[in-house]
């Protein structure tokens, strides 16, 4: 069964990246580009993972985080972060979400 893991970017730039770094010769997971603007219906499906590239996104990431952990179904899938954001009190803020 082809898992997919959600890549939630603005642009198609983190997609290609994750691509080429983890090209495999099983068909074991799909990475699929979703915009901010698409996550709701998008979280319908349960990911097996999202990852979030902040830098190219214009969502508050921690607000956004909170909205994906208050869905029920995706309260525990597990998110990564991804950005160039190294703020001390940015990233605990973000770890607080359990991304």
């Amino acid at each position: 069964m082809v898992q997919e893991i959600y890549i939630i970017d603005d642009n198609c730039e983190l997609e290609n990246k994750l691509n080429e770094s983890f090209k495999r010769e099983s068909d074991e997971y799909k990475f699929r580009t979703i915009n901010t603007g698409e996550l709701e219906v998008a979280l319908r499906n349960i990911p097996a993972l999202i990852i979030i590239d902040e830098d190219n996104t214009d969502v508050k990431i921690v607000e956004f985080c909170k909205s994906i952990r208050a869905n029920e179904d995706n309260s525990i899938t597990p998110i990564i972060v991804v950005s160039s954001n190294e703020e001390r009190e940015h990233i605990i803020e973000v770890l607080k979400t359990d991304a």
